[in-house]
């Protein structure tokens, strides 16, 4: 999908692409609650879980593995 230029108010316009074929979409309006930032929350599903171990993992110092 594309967006048209800025936001105005609460729509968004964008136009929808599949194939050869396009169609413009309007989504919206938004709540005052729909319409705010959303950030990643924590949550206690498994992809959460590895998603984090693989944050610390990359935090820590390199392991170091013998060269035969």
């Amino acid at each position: 999908m594309i967006q048209l230029g800025e936001s105005t108010g609460s729509e968004v316009h964008w136009i929808l692409l599949v194939g050869p074929y396009w169609t413009p979409q309007v989504l919206g309006p938004f709540s005052e609650a729909k319409s705010t930032v959303h950030a990643l929350k924590p949550s206690d599903s498994a992809d959460c879980e590895e998603f984090v171990k693989v944050l610390d993992a990359k935090e820590k110092e390199p392991m170091s593995v013998p060269v035969f």
